[in-house]
């Protein structure tokens, strides 16, 4: 007995694409779970690394104002244009007004008063909170 089914070429067609496409959407979907889980991942570290750089940065200072002979400046970007080796040492710092900026975080100087045993304090702030670091650092300066 002969059949009267008969095979459509759109069919064939379709269905042999459908096979072509489906390792392409696997793939792509791969690539999509892939960004979603890393990229937070990637900033996170990012962060942690720029917190740790800021707290390297202020003992670094502070320990080149407390090995000063006499009074340590009042504006912190004046006295670093003069520092050549911590320069070197911080390469990406920013130098601004009264501050510098280092690793998403703003590094400034607050003096002490004049009857305070303290030089002073070396801040370290976020620039960004929650985008370039959470925590804020000081050292006081004897």
């Amino acid at each position: 007995m002969q059949t009267n089914v008969a095979h459509t070429q759109t069919l064939t067609q379709s269905r042999g694409l459908s096979k072509r496409l489906r390792p392409w959407v696997l793939l792509g979907l791969q690539v999509i779970v892939f960004l979603a889980v890393t990229k937070p991942l990637f900033r996170q570290i990012l962060v942690n690394a720029g917190e740790s750089d800021a707290k390297s940065a202020v003992r670094l200072i502070g320990r080149q104002l407390a090995a000063l002979p006499d009074s340590p400046p009042d504006d912190l970007a004046v006295w670093m244009r003069d520092q050549t080796e911590l320069r070197h040492r911080l390469a990406d710092a920013r130098i601004l007004d009264a501050h510098l900026e280092y690793h998403g975080y703003r590094i400034s100087w607050k003096p002490a008063g004049e009857d305070s045993p303290l030089r002073g304090t070396v801040w370290a702030v976020p620039i960004d909170p929650g985008n370039t670091g959470y925590t804020r650092f000081h050292l006081q300066v004897r």
